[in-house]
């Protein structure tokens, strides 16, 4: 009988470890974020929210332990670059400076083309709290290929979901600072009239990370920001993936 009742508990273990749920404990390193740790193990962000049960996801503090479900090793999360210091110039480089910007299209900006996802509601968080004053409209006699939301000047601007900047600068004609951030499933995200930008081209972004300031467009006298969401190189009603 104790011979029975020793096998069965050992075919209990073997049975319970057999059924352990399969994943790996990786450590925070300084400069990782969430989005980069996802695209190193292929694991969805979301998924890496709700396996942790993260309330912020740009809030990962440096040697939190995450849990990351469906693989078999630990891998090195490569880290986001730190912005590069901006070297004192001589009078003649100023004097470039204050020239006007090159105009750059945003289609120009987005260059990777994938295969289209349908829009989902709630896709993209709001990238701030205001009043819709301009919609989307492509057909009228002044087209928005996107929203103006109205907001105090200073207010922050977060990102909508996340992802990697691919443009930040105040290089395209009409947008003024702007930041464009590229996101899965072949979309980007354009936030402009900003009256700065908080992040630097090639760097990762958490969802809801804080990425500029509200500024004040031209032949305006308050704040907004100029949101819009792009696929395949097409202006997408942003209505469609807000909640």
């Amino acid at each position: 009988m104790i011979r029975i009742i020793y096998f069965s508990v050992i075919f209990l273990i073997i049975s319970l470890v057999g059924c352990a749920p399969r994943g790996v404990r990786h450590v925070v390193q300084p400069g990782q974020t969430l989005y980069r740790i996802s695209k190193t193990y292929h694991v969805p962000v979301e998924r890496l929210i709700s396996s942790n049960r993260i309330k912020d996801a740009s809030k990962i503090k440096v040697g939190q332990a995450l849990w990351i479900p469906g693989v078999s090793s630990t891998r090195t999360v490569s880290v986001v670059p730190k912005p590069a210091i901006k070297k004192k110039t001589s009078t003649v480089t100023s004097r470039k400076k204050n020239r006007p910007a090159k105009t750059t299209p945003v289609a120009a900006s987005i260059k990777r083309s994938l295969p289209p996802v349908s829009p989902k509601k709630g896709q993209l968080l709001w990238p701030l709290k205001g009043k819709v004053v301009t919609a989307f409209n492509l057909k009228s006699r002044t087209p928005s290929k996107g929203i103006d939301i109205s907001a105090k000047v200073g207010s922050r601007i977060n990102s909508a979901a996340a992802g990697k900047v691919i443009y930040s600068g105040n290089g395209i004609s009409g947008y003024g600072h702007v930041v464009i951030i590229e996101h899965d499933h072949s979309l980007f995200t354009v936030y402009g009239y900003n009256k700065k930008n908080l992040v630097a081209s090639g760097a990762y972004i958490n969802s809801g990370q804080q990425i500029a300031l509200v500024g004040v467009p031209p032949g305006h006298n308050q704040g907004r920001l100029h949101f819009e969401v792009w696929r395949e190189k097409k202006a997408i009603n942003p209505a469609l993936y807000l909640p």
